[in-house]
């Protein structure tokens, strides 16, 4: 380990760290044969995008978040002139949207349980814009 390496990380301690979220870390870190500090890193990190995201600081991406059901055509998407990033939303349905544009317009899809995408996409373009997304449904 270089000098900057050893300087950038060391000893932290948190107090009021909730024990089952902790023990969640710890099993899903070794699983994914990384230490907890490796995770928890990551877990940071993905937390200061996310909140840099939703405060605005992004100014190119708009954050549509907090809904039980929405749905967003092609032209909606087209209309905006910002990357959407779709969060916090139970069912999020795409009707009628380009894949160009999908790709275009669309940041991330996060913390959405049910995804439907109505009409032709390639589902490899929509994996990789999804995170946390619990099930996703491809009609035609």
């Amino acid at each position: 380990m270089s000098g900057e390496e050893r300087d950038s990380k060391g000893t932290i301690t948190i107090r009021g760290i909730d024990k089952k979220i902790y023990n969640k870390l710890s099993s899903l870190s070794r699983e994914m044969d990384k230490t907890i500090g490796e995770a928890l890193n990551e877990a940071m990190s993905l937390f200061i995008t996310l909140a840099g995201m939703v405060e605005g600081i992004d100014k190119n991406i708009m954050v549509i978040q907090g809904h039980d059901k929405l749905e967003v055509t092609g032209k909606e998407l087209e209309d905006v002139d910002k990357k959407v990033l779709f969060m916090n939303i139970d069912e999020l349905v795409f009707k009628d949207v380009d894949p160009e544009i999908f790709d275009k317009k669309i940041h991330k899809i996060s913390n959405v349980k049910t995804l439907r995408i109505v009409g032709d996409m390639n589902k490899l373009k929509v994996y990789g814009k999804c995170m946390n997304v619990k099930k996703v449904v491809f009609e035609k």
